[in-house]
């Protein structure tokens, strides 16, 4: 991911940037003191985008794998006219995956009247946009939203 952000800075396409997560040291070791909003945040063409990267080694993402607080936090960024999406990698099939915040949203909403708690790599291959390595972009997940083939 660091590699397509350095190669997006470099090409003038964006800005991304990583987000650190908040540590408290102790004498003796290191914790996180609060929670992190999501992996990335930055810029595209004059829009805010904003998304957090996930990878699974099963045939289906889990929905626990995205903290309420995440969702949330993407969903605000949304509605305020930012990008906002999860990038998924499923590892076995070795493909990434652009799941837009709002399509998230309807499976983690479904859950209380019996919906699932995974969403299937089915799914993901019949509903969204796969990630490729091109132009010199390691992993170009932003090229999909550039060219409106994801309204993210």
């Amino acid at each position: 991911m660091e590699s397509s952000n350095r190669s997006y800075l470099l090409k003038k396409m964006a800005v991304v940037q990583k987000v650190a997560t908040p540590l408290k040291k102790t004498k003796n070791s290191a914790f996180y003191s609060e929670k992190s909003t999501v992996d990335f945040i930055g810029c595209l063409n004059g829009r805010g985008l904003a998304f957090d990267a996930k990878e699974t080694k099963r045939p289906s993402l889990p929905l626990a794998n995205v903290h309420e607080h995440q969702t949330r936090y993407l969903m605000r960024y949304r509605d305020c006219g930012g990008h906002a999406f999860l990038l998924v990698r499923f590892i076995k099939q070795n493909e990434t995956f652009i799941l837009p915040i709002k399509e998230f949203k309807k499976f983690v909403d479904a859950v209380p009247n019996g919906g699932r708690k995974s969403i299937p790599y089915g799914w993901f291959v019949e509903n969204c946009v796969t990630v490729w390595s091109r132009n010199g972009i390691v992993l170009d997940y932003l090229l999909p939203i550039r060219t409106g083939k994801v309204t993210a």
